[in-house]
This record gives C-alpha cells, sequence and structure tokens, in this order.
C-alpha cells in the first residue's frame, strides 16, 4: 500500500454564498469516496469556519497559515466583496487579502520557486436587476472580475 497524498483545498468566500461552499465541501467528500483510495489521494477542504472552529475565534492570521500551506486556492465570488479588512494594509476586504497571499504564491512558483497553489475563481450569475444598481460591495465584485478577465492570469 502507497501513501494516500493529501490535497489540502482553501474554500474562500465572502459570507453570501454558504449553500456554495458547502457544495464546494461535499464535492471533495465525494471525490474522496469515490476516488481517494484507488488514487492515493484525499482532498482535505479548509476555510475560515475551520479556523473559527480550531482557534475559537476569527483569525486572519490562522488563515493565512492555511492559505500558505494549501495546495488548491477556490475563490467564489457573487455580490458581496467580503468583510471590511482595517487591519489588512492595502486591502478593502479579508476575502481580498485571502485572494491575493495565494496569488503572490502562484506568482512565485512561475518564477521557478516550489509549492504555489493551483487557484480557480469562480463568479456566481448575477440577475441583471441586481446589475442595474450594483451598489458598493457588487462594483468591487465586477471590477475584480474585470482586473482578471484583463489580465488572464487566473479565472
Amino acid at each position: 500500500m502507497s501513501d494516500v497524498r493529501t490535497i489540502r483545498v482553501f474554500i474562500a468566500s465572502p459570507g453570501d454564498l454558504a449553500v456554495e461552499r458547502a457544495a464546494f465541501q461535499q464535492v471533495l467528500e465525494e471525490l474522496n469516496a469515490g476516488f481517494g483510495d484507488a488514487l492515493d489521494i484525499q482532498f482535505e477542504p479548509l476555510g475560515w469556519e475551520d479556523t473559527l472552529a480550531s482557534t475559537g475565534r476569527r483569525s486572519q492570521e490562522v488563515i493565512n497559515r492555511e492559505i500558505d500551506r494549501c495546495d488548491v486556492f477556490i475563490l467564489a465570488m457573487h455580490r458581496r466583496w467580503g468583510q471590511a479588512a482595517p487591519d489588512a494594509q492595502s486591502y478593502s476586504s479579508y476575502t481580498e487579502e485571502e485572494f491575493h497571499r495565494a496569488f503572490h504564491r502562484w506568482q512565485k512558483q512561475r518564477r521557478g520557486k516550489p509549492q504555489a497553489p493551483e487557484i480557480f475563481v469562480f463568479f456566481k450569475h448575477i440577475d441583471s436587476a441586481s446589475m442595474a444598481d450594483a451598489g458598493p460591495q457588487l462594483q468591487k465584485v465586477l471590477d475584480f472580475r474585470k482586473s482578471l478577465e484583463e489580465t488572464r492570469q487566473v479565472l
């Protein structure tokens, strides 16, 4: 029997995607049940909920350490940009900080440094009524999506 490889998957999103976060976790559990033993892999879903459960408080520093150790980083976005991050220096939300932390690791990999995550970004469909009057949270999401589409580095 060979060693089982654990693939740590960090799931990031603002608070408006609880159902989608649960769906990502369920897919990973189904992959583990269906293919894990045969392929000697185990997907380990991670997210802020796990950090909250393990520390008893929401600590962005603990979350950042999990991002630094993940193999896959998934970001899901919809209408909310995320919780304001007054202690996050140049980031306007903790979600933005989490993405950029993973993205900077990914960029280092392109320069030959190991241990960078695979990054996947998903945007949930936004109805036309919401698009017509975006508001500040949704506008930040739309601007972020546009910047990703223009640079074509991650999507």
